[in-house]
Parts: C-alpha cells; sequence; structure tokens
C-alpha cells in the first residue's frame, strides 16, 4: 500500500508540473502539446533530467543549468501541490476513483492559474473538467441526478440575481464553473461558495489597506472558487465537526 501511494505521489507530482506549464503557456497563447519546455530566462531546451518533479530543482539548487538564473518557487509549490491533490483522493475514494477526482481537482488549479492572470475561463477547460465529473459519478454509481441539479441551478440563480442587482460582481465565466461545482459536489457547493466568499473578501481587504485596490477593483474569483470547491470535497466533513464542536463548546 505505502508503495502503491508513493507511486501516485510522484504522478500527482508530475501532474501538477504539467497543469503549472499548462496554464502558463496558456496565459501566454503557447502550444502547450507539441513545445518543448523552456527556461523561462535564457529559452534554452530543458533537457529530460532538468524536468523531474522536485529532485530536478534541488539538484540544480533552484537554479538554471545554463543561465544560472534562479527558478520561480512556483513551480516547486505546484509539483507539492499537485503530489498532495492526487494523494487526498487516492486515501479518500481508492486509486482509480481518486485519479479520476485528482484529473477534476487539477481542472479546478489550471483554470484559477489562468484567470489570476487574465481573469478569463476557458470553456474548453469547463467542458474537459465537466467529462471528468461525468466519469466521476458514474463511477460512483450516484444517480441522485435530480439532487444535483438543484444544487447546479440554484447557486447560478442567486449569482445571476446578485449579477443583475449590483453589476458585474460576477463573471459569466464565474457562474458556469458554480454550476458545474454544483452538479459535482451537489449540496457541498454552499461550503464552496461560503469558502470562496470568505477568503475572496479576505484578500479583498488586504488590498484596500495595503492600498493596492480601490472598490472598483476587479479581482478574479475562480481562483478562491477553486478553493472552495476542493476544500469543500476534500474535507468537509472535518470542517462540519469542526463546526459543531465550535457550535457546542
Amino acid at each position: 500500500m505505502e508503495v502503491q501511494l508513493l507511486v501516485c505521489f510522484g504522478l500527482g507530482c508530475c501532474m501538477g508540473s504539467f497543469v503549472n506549464a499548462l496554464a502558463w503557456r496558456m496565459v501566454r497563447h503557447m502550444d502547450f502539446v507539441w513545445s518543448r519546455s523552456v527556461c523561462p530566462h535564457c529559452a534554452h531546451p530543458l533537457a529530460w533530467f532538468e524536468l523531474i518533479p522536485l529532485v530536478s530543482w534541488v539538484l540544480m539548487r533552484g537554479r538554471c543549468r545554463i543561465c544560472h538564473q534562479p527558478i520561480s518557487l512556483r513551480y516547486v509549490w505546484m509539483e507539492l501541490a499537485g503530489g498532495w491533490i492526487t494523494l487526498a483522493c487516492v486515501l479518500q475514494d481508492g486509486v482509480w476513483i481518486g485519479l479520476i477526482a485528482a484529473c477534476i481537482l487539477f481542472g479546478l488549479v489550471a483554470i484559477a492559474l489562468i484567470d489570476w492572470e487574465t481573469m478569463y475561463i476557458y470553456d474548453g477547460m469547463l467542458v474537459v473538467m465537466g467529462i471528468w465529473i461525468v466519469f466521476y459519478i458514474l463511477l460512483n454509481q450516484d444517480w441522485l441526478l435530480i439532487q444535483r441539479f438543484f444544487h447546479m441551478i440554484l447557486p447560478v440563480l442567486l449569482m445571476r440575481g446578485l449579477r443583475m442587482l449590483v453589476g458585474d460582481c460576477f463573471g459569466r465565466g464565474d457562474i458556469k464553473l458554480v454550476a458545474l461545482g454544483g452538479f459535482w459536489l451537489s449540496e457541498r457547493i454552499w461550503m464552496a461558495l461560503v469558502l470562496a466568499l470568505l477568503s475572496g473578501g479576505v484578500y479583498a481587504l488586504f488590498l484596500l489597506m495595503k492600498q493596492r485596490a480601490t472598490h472598483d477593483t476587479k479581482i478574479p474569483f475562480a481562483p478562491f472558487l477553486a478553493f472552495g470547491m476542493i476544500t469543500a470535497f476534500l474535507y468537509s466533513e472535518h470542517l462540519l465537526d469542526w463546526y459543531r464542536y465550535c457550535i457546542i463548546y
């Protein structure tokens, strides 16, 4: 079992590295299928031994082998996050269903990274994530589709209502992402929304206090939605237990 988990962690690190490269290239309108990975400073093509997740960064002491410029810690954090996501999903759902769940979470991470830089969510990424969600539901043999559609539609109606009353407080891509999340998470989408609004509000307050933003500044919401959905999917029971404990004691 330990070897199996170690393999899943390593696979997750590779997926985290891929998602990081995918988001970085899509933001810059680069080919992410056929083009080779290069150093962002000197643009030299990276050899295979420079692409081993975590290991290459440690062996090269966090610097490019050719130009010796520092390699961003974003690569390390993304690889570690990929390993943690995969391991957490496998421990929760077993190997095969867990790997499907990890693909959904990786889709959320990619959407969050792209939206953070561009404030845009690609419909194609939502479609791919939706396919993984259908696979996940089928493998779990969860046929409560009416309940899922209810938790898919109601948050969308609420967000569209707020958008009409307040203005562009949510983007169309955010609403589509919430609809997809509601179908996937069912009732847990409400916890995800609460976590997204709380974390987004804290970040906005931080920017206002540091005078890095005004009340009219637009902030990408998908990263906070992704945080809320991932947390609700993996730790909803733990959070509810903690909440009950706080209420009782």
